[in-house]
């Protein structure tokens, strides 16, 4: 476990600061979080779903949601909860619900995309092996993801998953990154 990597009082006051700048919720996202996160997550139920899942969550996201908060408050639409409980778009199901899922590597270190000029979507059909060994992080919006990497070379970093709209798989920075940045400038979740 890191140490110091997440001050509770920190993240929540400015969590205050930011719903306090924007009373009408105007600012995207703010409408579906609120700028409230959930309850933190137990340390049984951590190790349950850890264990349930053949993972250990990257040190500083399992640091958030143990000590700051699971799922609301975040970049763009807000996060999700851990276990994927309140991710329910019916056309993406939730593939880390699946045995073995993110135990099996992320496999890609780089930009992925399977997706090219003259093919056609008969061509490439969506394979959830692509997605293998990260969860759904947060939403975007217009049926793109932010996904963490839990497993593979990749493991702590937020990947762009804009299967959606035929863009692939971006990598970006790890959470504590991620997150801070939002935290930081929260028009970065703006679109």
């Amino acid at each position: 476990m890191l140490d110091d990597v997440w001050n509770q009082q920190q993240v929540r006051h400015r969590l205050r600061e930011l719903a306090d700048a924007d009373p009408q919720l105007r600012r995207f996202g703010a409408r579906q979080h609120r700028y409230q996160l959930g309850r933190t997550v137990s340390a049984q139920d951590l190790t349950r779903f850890e264990q349930d899942n053949g993972v250990t969550l990257p040190d500083a996201y399992r640091e958030f949601i143990t000590t700051v908060g699971d799922g609301g408050a975040g970049p763009y639409l807000g996060m999700y909860r851990y276990d994927g409980t309140d991710w329910d778009n019916p056309n993406y199901p939730p593939e880390e619900r699946r045995p073995g899922f993110l135990a099996t590597a992320f496999p890609h270190t780089e930009r992925f995309q399977p997706y090219r000029p003259g093919l056609s979507d008969d061509d490439i059909l969506y394979d959830p092996s692509w997605l293998s060994g990260s969860l759904v992080l947060a939403a975007y919006g217009c049926g793109a993801y932010f996904r963490l990497v839990v497993t593979g070379d990749a493991r702590g970093q937020v990947w762009f998953d804009d299967f959606a709209s035929d863009e692939g798989l971006s990598p970006g920075p790890d959470f504590h990154d991620w997150y801070q940045a939002w935290l930081d400038d929260p028009e970065l979740g703006a679109q």
